[in-house]
């Protein structure tokens, strides 16, 4: 399931000047400049890093819908605490160089962006345990366990790939994963089933919450409000009015899967049968992957569920903290719901 890299000191060193010297330039990785380039400054990563990533995207092998890049050094002085929430973002000066990696690997995948109604629209999420969110559906949990999906099913511009990177994990939060060949032991009726339009999806609890804080300027150059008030109007609509969609599509042998355990159900009897079926079998195939600081973990969206067993929080400055963009390759299907062309920010 995993394409698995692990770093060599010639890789680390090629890495640390690349970024020290993007250091030098930006103060951000949400600056439209960085993240317009990151593809080109991207050319400069090491070529076994480049490699992995391009044999990723394009050969979409059956044994191989993770693709773990590990071994990069963190230092678990430099980046500072675990913040209490997902709102501060004042660990940018710590944890620059982290950030524009990621993105700079990303962008290697596709274009990263971000979601007008997700932590304020920011590109680079935190995943991180927030006092008080213990029990909620959402990556902020801990003491409840994330239910496995298919990340933004809802939508149709959800991304081809989840990109995660691990700054510290002393709790051992483990990301549970299943991937698209729990097909192998469905039925040819079944997966029939599954690929007619006959489910619907609600949007999850991330993206109806409230949010705290403004957009931040340096994301986009302008985020009107009544744009911000479409998009929650959007997620309203998607609430009471779904859409039928297909749970597969594509290679009846090696399907594209939309799968969400809790917002999704079938439209029938029938459909609801089977869909209860995969979610057994879904079940049944997870696997753990504990991340590691450095580790630098891309999901593919498209053949891969996610999850996250439950965890204890300390809150104390010391807990489980990832790096998380979302990457699509194709930019332009959004382009209704951007405001300019070159807009990452999806209303």
């Amino acid at each position: 399931m995993i394409k698995h890299l692990t770093l060599t000191p010639d890789d680390i060193r090629e890495i640390n000047v690349l970024v020290a010297g993007l250091a030098e330039h930006f103060d951000t990785p949400e600056d439209p400049t960085f993240m317009h380039n990151a593809s080109i400054y991207a050319h400069s990563l090491p070529i076994r890093v480049r490699q992995i990533l391009n044999d990723f995207r394009l050969t979409e092998a059956n044994d191989e819908t993770i693709c773990l890049i590990s071994g990069y050094p963190v230092d678990d002085q430099k980046i500072g605490p675990t913040p209490p929430n997902r709102e501060l973002k004042n660990d940018t000066p710590r944890t620059l160089k982290e950030q524009m990696l990621l993105i700079m690997c990303g962008s290697l995948l596709g274009e990263p962006f971000g979601w007008a109604t997700q932590q304020a629209g920011y590109i680079v999420n935190d995943i991180l345990p927030v006092q008080g969110d213990e029990h909620r559906q959402v990556g902020s949990s801990s003491d409840e366990m994330l239910m496995w999906h298919t990340e933004e099913a809802f939508h149709p511009y959800r991304c081809d790939y989840l990109a995660l990177m691990c700054l510290r994990n002393p709790n051992r939060g483990a990301t549970m994963v299943a991937s698209n060949q729990v097909v192998c032991q469905l039925t040819e009726s079944q997966i029939r089933v599954l690929f007619e339009p006959r489910f619907v999806i609600r949007p999850d609890e991330v993206h109806v919450e409230a949010h705290k804080v403004t957009l931040p300027k340096d994301a986009d150059k302008m985020v009107p409000k009544a744009s911000l008030q479409h998009a929650h109007a959007n997620i309203a609509r998607m609430i009471n009015e779904p859409e039928k969609t297909a749970v597969f599509s594509g290679d009846p042998t090696s399907p594209y899967m939309i799968v969400d355990s809790l917002y999704q159900q079938g439209t029938d009897e029938e459909a609801q049968a089977v869909f209860n079926i995969l979610i057994n079998t879904i079940n049944e195939q997870l696997t753990e992957i504990i991340l590691q600081p450095g580790d630098i973990c891309f999901i593919d969206n498209y053949r891969n569920v996610h999850g996250r067993k439950s965890f204890k929080a300390n809150y104390d400055g010391t807990d489980r903290w990832l790096k998380r963009i979302n990457i699509t390759r194709d930019i332009r299907k959004s382009r209704s719901r951007r405001l300019t062309s070159t807009s990452r920010i999806i209303f």
